[in-house]
């Protein structure tokens, strides 16, 4: 644009009155922003704007734990006590594949040692899965009782009663 063009524009006169007026406030502002009374005055009206709007807040957290609750949907906290429970199992399971981890080094560098566990352990299981089994049957056999009769125990085998003849 050339000095002429510059002369001829309607808005240049409204355009730097626009700015020095901009400049003017910013300062202003920037100036009453930073003062002692200023920060105690905003503090007083955000204490008071808190404080009149807790009994709103409060009846906007109580409806929508209602209207989540009728939409079967966990509420706030909810969300929260199972994002502890995950991490929580998460920490153990962490734990757990640290000790597994520790347990195959171990049992890698004894082989007899590991032989010998693994043999131990072997009994171990099928001792639990016998276990297990009689408790199934045990399960079952409560599922298909009728209401209110008495279901008759059963014993399992102990290790010190003999196995039956056949």
């Amino acid at each position: 644009m050339s000095q002429n063009d510059a002369d001829l524009d309607p808005f240049g006169p409204w355009r730097q009155l626009r700015d020095a007026t901009m400049d003017v406030w910013a300062k202003s502002m920037a100036e009453t922003v930073n003062t002692e009374a200023f920060a105690q005055n905003m503090g007083a009206y955000l204490n008071t704007y808190l404080a009149t709007s807790a009994p709103m807040q409060k009846f906007v957290e109580q409806y929508m734990e209602a209207t989540l609750a009728r939409l079967s949907m966990p509420s706030r906290d909810e969300v929260i006590e199972l994002a502890r429970r995950m991490v929580s199992v998460e920490m153990r399971l962490d734990d757990i594949d640290a000790k597994l981890d520790t347990l195959l080094r171990h049992l890698q560098t004894q082989p007899a040692a590991a032989a010998q566990h693994g043999q131990e352990l072997n009994g171990h299981l099928q001792a639990i899965q016998q276990q297990l089994e009689r408790l199934a049957v045990s399960t079952a056999a409560l599922a298909e009782a009728p209401e209110g009769k008495p279901v008759p125990a059963r014993r399992g085998r102990t290790k010190a009663e003999p196995e039956p003849q056949t």
